[in-house]
């Protein structure tokens, strides 16, 4: 029975009424109360919750955020939280008007022991906290994560009091960790032994970042568009933190790129997923193939997916010759290759010919797309992804690269799939791209090629 229909039965019943004033279910928003707004939502919760006993409460939430300042009562909403919050209760949320963001003070009493009434708001059992536009120090926040050992996920959005984010080791069930948009946050350390999710946006740049000295997980997903060593990081500390991973993907908006000699090799990664965003730069001397030494560190890869969305990047083309001395075959397992926003970078042609030679005796397939990615359609349109007419001149120089480098290189037996633009969806240009790449192929005279449904281009050698 919802909460309406408990209410609405109370007026006829007195046995109802004995359990309305029990219910475990208390959630005030909008939609709950018909669409009303402001005052009348207030007062209908203050109505409910004076006449409630205060026990066996499992969810308790409180949207306001509708009202005006006007509407609102802080020091009833204060003495609510003190009477309602008891061990025992599994769900709550409070959300404020934008008004109160700098005004209001959470009873953070309710986070510590009380030696008279004994645990608070530490007993709960809590599977996700969300944290948003709150005003709480990382003193504080330490101090509630330190007791919830239920937690699941852990959202943070604009805690702009937080300059270090720790996270306890206790926190065994922990899975997920969301940080957006917290100015002030410099440092993230986590100790949660099976965290396979963790995303930072919108953000300063980290000081400092860590997993802790022990991940039990075997998948493990890293995004940030703020982070600009994630793969170094993850190149250098995994493979002794983290020994049991198997699959690893990786989203970062501005890396910058540098070749790393790695002292440690994952003994049991088969799949990995990188993908480099528009902010992604080189450091000097490097290029794509800055990736090699990464792949070459996972002696049990399987599958391997890069995804790029690629802009001006600056390449030293003088570094090529040294770093193929560093770096060398290894990749008996590989067997399945897939690069998406494939582009003209010569360091990217080197690193695909670098994986061809080094997985030659294992390798299946190889796809190279040069478009942002033939399986990211409009699911409403089933269109493909929009292309300036820069990218398409970009797909053009990329396909004439993948002739004239890449495809001398695929060992007998492997199959190279080779994608361009979409004439269907790229209409307005296939005069022009169909031109360009009947110039391109009379100039190659091996690999035949033809036309997928889609009139996708693909040879097969």
């Amino acid at each position: 029975m919802t909460m309406r229909d408990a209410a609405r039965a109370a007026c006829v019943s007195r046995k109802f009424l004995s359990y309305w004033r029990c219910y475990p279910n208390l959630s005030f928003n909008q939609e709950a109360l018909a669409a009303h707004r402001g005052k009348y939502i207030f007062s209908k919760a203050r109505h409910v919750l004076e006449n409630h006993n205060g026990n066996g409460v499992k969810t308790l939430k409180l949207n306001l955020s509708i009202c005006s300042k006007e509407d609102i009562d802080t020091g009833l909403v204060h003495g609510w939280l003190q009477s309602f919050v008891k061990p025992g209760i599994t769900e709550l949320g409070l959300l404020l008007p934008r008004c109160y963001a700098l005004e209001y003070n959470f009873p953070y009493s309710l986070l510590s022991w009380d030696e008279e009434f004994g645990a608070t708001i530490q007993s709960l059992h809590l599977a996700s906290l969300s944290l948003h536009n709150v005003g709480i120090t990382e003193d504080e926040l330490g101090l509630f994560l330190s007791s919830c050992f239920d937690l699941e996920r852990l959202d943070l959005s604009n805690c702009n009091m937080i300059a270090s984010l720790k996270i306890p080791r206790v926190l065994h069930k922990l899975r997920i960790v969301r940080i957006h948009a917290c100015r002030a946050l410099k440092t993230v350390v986590s100790n949660a032994p099976n965290l396979s999710t963790i995303n930072y946006d919108e953000g300063p740049p980290l000081l400092s970042f860590s997993l802790g000295d022990r991940l039990e997980t075997k998948k493990l997903l890293m995004h940030s568009m703020c982070m600009e060593d994630m793969i170094g990081y993850a190149g250098s500390d995994l493979p002794c933190i983290a020994p049991n991973l198997e699959t690893l993907m990786l989203s970062t908006f501005r890396e910058k790129l540098k070749a790393r000699k790695l002292t440690f090799k994952f003994q049991h990664l088969k799949h990995i997923v990188i993908c480099l965003g528009e902010g992604a730069k080189f450091s000097v001397g490097h290029d794509f193939f800055s990736l090699a030494s990464f792949v070459d560190a996972c002696v049990a890869l399987e599958t391997f997916t890069l995804r790029v969305r690629y802009q001006n990047y600056h390449i030293d083309r003088q570094s090529w010759a040294e770093m193929n001395q560093f770096y060398h075959g290894g990749l008996g397992r590989l067997r399945t290759v897939t690069i998406t926003g494939f582009c003209s970078a010569k360091g990217l042609a080197e690193l695909t010919r670098h994986i061809l030679r080094s997985a030659a005796s294992s390798l299946q397939c190889i796809s190279l797309d040069t478009t942002p990615g033939y399986d990211r359609k409009h699911s409403s349109t089933d269109r493909c992804q929009n292309m300036c007419m820069g990218a398409l001149r970009e797909s053009e120089r990329a396909l004439s690269n993948v002739r004239q480098y890449v495809e001398p290189e695929v060992p007998h037996g492997v199959e190279l799939k080779v994608l361009g633009p979409c004439r269907q969806c790229h209409y307005i240009d296939a005069k022009a791209m169909e031109e360009a790449q009947r110039a391109s192929w009379l100039s190659a005279q091996r690999a035949p090629w033809r036309s997928t449904r889609r009139g996708r281009i693909m040879f097969i050698s």
